[in-house]
């Protein structure tokens, strides 16, 4: 458990490589957390985002290795909770930004039914813009609030003016 605070307090503060050895240190403590799991491959997720990784002046052996690890980390989630929908969506997201793969609006659809596919609504909605996805999007971007982990910020990127508080153009 002390591990984990010590990732989450890390991560909180954006150090990055401090934070994702803190998280790998505690899921080889508590390898069946879904939320360990997720914050980490999120974590790595963000740092194949180049204005992210120059930002934070990350290495580059460390950004070459973060592709690899977060697929790994998806992979293995998906192992442990067949089906779990978060695990697809982020791994769905992943690829379409680091390899161009585009994400099919109908497996989003499908995984949006479970009520644990948060990014997954989040992305139908910022995609499609369909109320029926609006709350849960909100309640996602309200609890993503800056100083959080890496898949809170990371999902919170994708807010929209009208659900970040600002005013949308037009």
């Amino acid at each position: 458990m002390r591990y984990r605070a010590t990732a989450l307090s890390l991560d909180s503060e954006s150090q990055v490589v401090a934070a994702a050895w803190g998280y790998e240190l505690a899921l080889s403590q508590e390898p069946r957390d879904v939320g360990l799991r997720l914050d980490l491959a999120a974590l790595y997720a963000v740092v194949n985002d180049t204005g992210f990784s120059a930002a934070h002046h990350l290495d580059a052996r460390f950004v070459d290795a973060a592709y690899p690890r977060a697929r790994e980390l998806l992979e293995q989630g998906l192992a442990l909770y067949p089906g779990h929908p978060e695990f697809h969506a982020l791994m769905y997201h992943l690829d379409e930004r680091v390899l161009g793969r585009p994400i099919q609006p109908e497996r989003l659809e499908t995984l949006a039914s479970d009520p644990r596919a948060e990014f997954a609504r989040l992305l139908l909605y910022v995609e499609s813009g369909r109320e029926a996805h609006r709350s849960s999007a909100e309640a996602t971007f309200r609890d993503a609030a800056p100083g959080r982990t890496a898949r809170q910020r990371y999902y919170m990127s994708f807010a929209p003016a009208s659900l970040r508080g600002g005013r949308q153009a037009g």
